[in-house]
C-alpha cells in the first residue's frame, strides 16, 4: 500500500514539472506618471544565455535516498525569444500607458523619432534549484543627442521567503523577473520622458 501511495505521490510531482516554459507577454501594473505623444524606436541584443546545474533527492526504497544531478535546461532560459516577448512586451504597455504615441521597431521606422531605445540583455542565468531568473541588462535612450543609460540586475528571488523559493515553477521565476524588469524599465523611460 505504501509504495502504491509513494508512487501516485512520485507520479503527481513529475506531472508538475515543466518542460518548457517560454515567456509569455507580461504588463505593467503601475500608472502612468507621464503621458505624451512622444515617438520611439525600441531594439534589444541579446548577450550571454546561461544556466546552472540542479540537484535534487529522490526516494529509492523505504530508507534509502539518492541525490540526482542534472545539467543545465537550455528550454527553460530566458533566450532569446523570451527577451523578444519582453522588449515586445514592453513597447505594448508604453502605448496602452499612453507614455509614447507610436513605437517602432528598427525595421518598421517611419519616422525620425523622438526617442532611439536600445535593451542590452547582457547576461541571463537560469539557476534550476528554486528557479531563480538572473538578469543582467542595459538600458540607453538617446533624446535627440542626449543619452541616458542605466544598468540593471534583476533576482527574481529577491525578497522571496525559502517557502517562496521551494514552490517556484522555471514558468512563475521567469515572469517574476521580466515583471521586476518591466517596472524599472517603464519607471525610467518615464523619468527621461518628463525631464526632456
Amino acid at each position: 500500500m505504501f509504495r502504491i501511495l509513494f508512487v501516485v505521490a512520485g507520479l503527481a510531482a513529475l506531472a508538475g514539472c515543466e518542460t518548457t516554459a517560454p515567456l509569455r507577454p507580461v504588463t505593467y501594473n503601475g500608472k502612468a506618471t507621464v503621458v505624451s505623444s512622444n515617438t520611439a524606436t525600441i531594439s534589444f541584443e541579446t548577450g550571454i544565455v546561461t544556466g546552472s546545474e540542479g540537484t535534487t533527492i529522490i526516494q529509492v526504497g523505504m530508507d534509502r535516498f539518492e541525490p540526482v544531478s542534472t545539467g543545465p535546461t537550455p528550454h527553460l532560459h530566458f533566450d532569446m525569444g523570451d527577451q523578444q516577448v519582453f522588449v515586445d512586451s514592453l513597447a505594448s504597455e508604453l502605448l496602452r500607458l499612453g507614455i509614447l504615441g507610436q513605437v517602432w521597431t528598427p525595421e518598421t521606422q517611419q519616422q525620425a523619432p523622438d526617442l532611439v531605445i536600445n535593451v542590452a540583455f547582457a547576461k541571463t542565468h537560469h539557476d534550476p534549484n528554486n528557479n531563480a531568473y538572473t538578469l543582467d541588462v542595459t538600458m540607453q535612450i538617446d533624446t535627440n543627442g542626449l543619452i541616458f543609460a542605466e544598468y540593471y540586475n534583476v533576482v527574481s528571488t529577491e525578497g522571496d521567503s525559502l517557502w517562496d523559493k521551494w514552490n517556484t515553477g522555471s514558468l512563475a521565476g521567469k515572469t517574476r523577473a521580466a515583471e521586476m524588469l518591466m517596472i524599472r524599465l517603464v519607471q525610467d523611460i518615464q523619468d527621461v520622458i518628463a525631464e526632456r
